[in-house]
């Protein structure tokens, strides 16, 4: 559709004989920032980029609910700290790691990473790749996942296909070394609480 402003010229001439951009090019890069998430009919609402710049679990979201809070975010953030980002499913990250040309380096180093976990076909091989994928994504503090699952990731649908392994790796404590003890201790909030590797968002979230 040519933009009834600028006639599809992206800027638009002053008295002066400068040219300005036009607003429609805002809009372009507004779109294409947000990418998938550019969907019609999705209202967004205001969000604490901090709040939410962190790993973070999703359970049993509608699809709705889901995609406007991702919308939200990105649209929240496109005046602000822009992240780049990716969606991909837990079968996309165990292609990245095993086909040829798979691109794992580049979903490990994403800022911005978002994993649909519930639609992959079962898979002895998810516990194992997901943890050591995400074990090394929590190393970069540039980094932070949004695990969106279909199901509750305790419930027996999602250990099918995922393994009960992953499911507890995502709900426990993060670790760390310590000295003069032999086994990794959890690492502690000064509230004397340990920070889980991913917070759980209630289902109730009001957004």
């Amino acid at each position: 559709m040519t933009c009834p402003i600028c006639n599809d010229e992206k800027a638009i001439s002053q008295p002066d004989g400068s040219r300005i951009e036009c607003s429609c090019q805002l809009i372009a890069r507004f779109k294409s920032y947000l990418g998938e998430w550019n969907r019609s009919g999705v209202q967004t609402v205001s969000l604490d980029l901090k709040t939410y710049a962190r790993n973070l679990l999703f359970e049993d979201f509608f699809a709705n609910r889901f995609n406007r809070l991702v919308a939200s975010f990105l649209a929240q953030s496109f005046v602000g700290p822009k992240f780049s980002h990716k969606a991909v499913s837990g079968h996309d990250i165990i292609q990245a790691y095993f086909s040829n040309g798979g691109n794992v380096s580049e979903l490990q180093t994403v800022p911005f990473l978002i994993i649909n976990l519930g639609i992959d076909p079962p898979n002895s091989f998810y516990s194992q790749t997901l943890e050591a994928f995400l074990e090394e994504r929590s190393r970069n503090a540039k980094c932070f996942t949004w695990v969106n699952s279909r199901y509750d990731v305790t419930s027996q649908t999602f250990s099918k296909i995922y393994q009960p392994e992953l499911a507890a790796y995502l709900t426990a404590p993060m670790m760390k070394e310590v000295e003069g003890s032999a086994l990794p201790q959890p690492r502690m909030r000064t509230d004397g609480t340990p920070v889980i590797r991913f917070q759980r968002i209630p289902k109730n979230l009001k957004i």
